[in-house]
Formats: structure tokens, sequence, C-alpha cells
């Protein structure tokens, strides 16, 4: 019965089988009869033996029918899974095909007509909503009805499918067009007009995206110039008259409050300025330093020492300004201040100093020597931190 089932479903296919082999019983061959076992025992154990060796071969042939049986539902179940696979891939590209004919079929021109028109039609429309809408609605389904038959119809089934696939609906239900404006709106009337005119792809749309960064890097800098100068034409000057009226409604006495303010907290410091700078030009009004001999001492009004700068020209230092001259100034008139103190105490050459002049040399001598100290310190702890040795010119000679 499978024989002939096999036979009638799968003619022509070529399965390899296993045939089993004839059994020769060599048993009793290589031994010598005994007297004392008789022949018919051992033909009954022959005939048994036989008997175990027929049984185990029909379940052999049993077994592989099945296996074959088996190995074929499965080449048959994967050969119909092909087929439906074939069918839903031919169905894609007639849907394809057919969206590519509604989009390409129309120009740019009859698109935008079809736009301006569609604008007067929905006003016609408003008014025939509640007639309007079970009519469109059953047109609407008649027409995805019919586009649903045409697909169905168009595909052909492969050779390998049965005469029971040939039967069977390929679609059970109807389905829309993805992306389809048909199932957007309430006026069924219009869109579906819209869905053979404005209907677009995939790659159309993807085009369109791309173009908006190029119309957006156009438009953008336009707006933000027109909206500026809107902000300086109008925003600006309405802002400034309304602070201009602000401060034309504070009173006299608020604005002369306010100016005695601002004195009382910026004059002092105005005052001090320029006090300074006076009683310096008084003092070297009053003590000209172009008759005194350079590295001689000023005890009034304050204790200082003329010396020489750069370009050779007399200035004066001062004891409490020692701070503010630079290492290379302040090594020349180091070593100058130690000459005339040794010149003065050692040497005793004329003109020999008084003790007044000594004690400001010493003195000036002893705070120089502190400063200079002071910022070789400093510059060593910078270079440790920082981890770089001390160039020259961070020495300041």
């Amino acid at each position: 019965m499978l024989h002939k089932e096999y036979e009638k479903v799968f003619v022509g296919v070529d399965v390899p089988t296993i045939q089993p082999q004839p059994v020769e019983s060599t048993q009793g061959t290589s031994r010598t009869p005994r007297a004392l076992r008789t022949p018919t025992h051992v033909v009954v154990v022959d005939d048994v033996v036989q008997k175990r060796r027929e049984s185990n071969d029909d379940r052999e042939r049993d077994e592989i029918a099945e296996a074959t049986l088996l190995s074929l539902t499965m080449h048959k179940a994967a050969i119909v899974a092909e087929a439906q696979e074939n069918v839903a891939k031919v169905q894609e590209k007639l849907i394809e095909e057919d969206i590519e004919k509604m989009v390409y079929g129309k120009d740019e021109e009859s698109y935008a007509k079809t736009v301006d028109d569609d604008d007067e039609e929905e006003k016609k429309y408003d008014k025939k909503d509640g007639d309007n809408d079970a009519n469109d609605n059953d047109d609407y389904t008649d027409y995805t009805l019919v586009k649903t038959q045409e697909w169905t119809d168009t595909v052909s089934p492969t050779p390998d499918t049965t005469s029971q696939d040939h039967s069977k609906p390929t679609f059970s239900k109807t389905k829309v067009l993805p992306g389809s404006i048909a199932g957007m709106g309430i006026r069924r009337g219009i869109n579906k007009k819209h869905m053979k005119t404005t209907y677009v792809t995939n790659k159309y749309f993807q085009e369109k995206i791309r173009e908006i960064p190029n119309l957006l890097k156009n438009l953008v800098p336009k707006l933000t110039v027109a909206k500026t100068n809107e902000l300086i034409k109008e925003v600006v000057p309405r802002r400034a008259n309304a602070a201009i009226m602000r401060d034309k409604e504070i009173a006299p006495n608020d604005i002369s409050d306010l100016i005695s303010q601002e004195f009382a907290t910026y004059a002092p410091k105005i005052i001090e300025e320029l006090f300074k700078s006076h009683m310096q030009n008084t003092v070297l009004n009053m003590y000209p330093i172009t008759t005194r001999d350079p590295y001689s001492t000023i005890d009034k009004p304050t204790t200082g020492l003329v010396y020489l700068n750069n370009k050779e020209e007399k200035r004066v230092m001062y004891l409490v300004e020692i701070a503010k001259f630079c290492d290379a100034t302040l090594k020349i008139v180091l070593k100058e201040v130690k000459l005339k103190i040794f010149e003065t105490e050692f040497w005793k050459k004329a003109p020999l100093l008084g003790e007044l002049d000594i004690n400001i040399l010493k003195a000036f001598e002893r705070e120089i020597t502190k400063r200079l100290r002071h910022r070789e310190q400093m510059r060593m702890w910078e270079s440790f931190v920082n981890g770089r040795p001390i160039l020259p010119a961070m020495k300041r000679e």
C-alpha cells in the first residue's frame, strides 16, 4: 500500500534506497559433526535461525520504507513553501510595477493642476459629505477589491504546486497599498482621486527629503536677516524711547543725589592719584638732581638715592619703592652702593661721606639684597613646581 502511494505521488523521483543483501548461513560448515549430535537437532536450530533472520529483514524493509516516505514528505513540504514564496515575490513585483505606472504616468504640470483643482473640489464636497460618505466607501472598497483581484489573477502557480494548491485562493482578504492616501481622510471621493494622481514612491519621497537641507540653508539666513532688521527698526527704538522716558520722569532731587553718590565713590581715588603726581613734581622741583653726583643720597622729603638708568640719565630711587625696579637695575645700584661704603670706611678716600649718608647707603644695601634674594627664591619655587629649569631670561638681568 505504501509503495503504491509513493508511486502515485512521486513518479519520476529517484530516491536512493538500501537493498538488503541475501544472508547465507555458515553454521556447521567448519565443524566436524559428532556422533552424539543428531541431524534432526541441527535442522531444527537452522530453521529457527532462518525464521529470525527473515523477521529482521522484514523489519528493516519497513523502517527503510518509513524513512523514505518521511524524506519525501519533507521534500514535498519544502517545494510547497518555495512555491508560496515565489507567489509572494511575484505579487510584490506586480505591486511595484503598478505603483510606478501610477506615479510616472503623470507629469509635474498635471500634478500641480490637479492640486489646484482639488482645492476647489473640496469646497463642493463639504456640502455633500453626509450624502456621499456611504457611496464613497463602497466605491473605494470595490476599487480595492478589483485591484486585488487583478494582482491575484496575474500570479501563475509554479509547476511544483499540486492540484490542491490550484484550488486554494492566493489571498484570503484585501489589503490597502502602503502609503496610500485613500485611508487618511474622511472624504473618500477626493482621496480616491488623489490616489491616482498624487501618490509618490519612497524613492521620490527620499529625494525630496534630501532637498530640504538646501532649502533651509538658503532660507534661514534670509529669515534671520529679516528678523534682525525688524528688531533694529522696531524693537530697539521702542526700548530706547522707554528708557529715555524713565530718565525724564526722575525728579531733579534724585539726579543730584545720584551725582553725589558717584562723587563719593570715585572722587577720593582720583584726588589721591592727583596728589601723588603733584607731590612728585614738587619734590623734583624743590630738590633738583641735576646738580647732584650719581649715587648720592637724598633725605628730604623722603629717603632716596640718585642713580643712572640705562640711558645714563639721573633718576631718584626711593627706599620705599625698591620693589618697583627690575633685577638688573637693582644689581647695578647695589654694586655702586657697596663701592661707596667701601671707599669711605676702608679706603678713607675723599670725599668722605657723613654718618647719615653711610646709614642711608647701608639701608639701601640691606633692602636691595633682601629683594633680590626673595625674587631668586620665588623663581626657584616656580621652577620646582613647573618642572622646568630657570632660564637666563627669567632672572631679569
